[in-house]
């Protein structure tokens, strides 16, 4: 099942697994989709922040493609 959410609430918690979660952003017309970002991704794994939190500033990121 795939679930979409602009709502940092829904987000709130810190049983995600990173290969659940996608980030998306939208720059100049061009949508990215994937997996976070290697700040996200440490951020995640280390529990500092619920996916919510860089939701809600704005720092929940795709990872960078090359």
């Amino acid at each position: 099942m795939i679930a979409t959410s602009h709502s940092p609430d829904l987000l709130d918690r810190h049983d995600f697994e990173l290969s659940q979660l996608r980030a998306v952003r939208s720059t100049g017309g061009e949508t990215r989709i994937g997996p976070l970002d290697a700040a996200g991704a440490l951020a995640m794994r280390e529990q500092l922040y619920t996916p919510g939190e860089p939701l809600r500033t704005d720092q929940l990121l795709p990872k960078a493609t090359q």
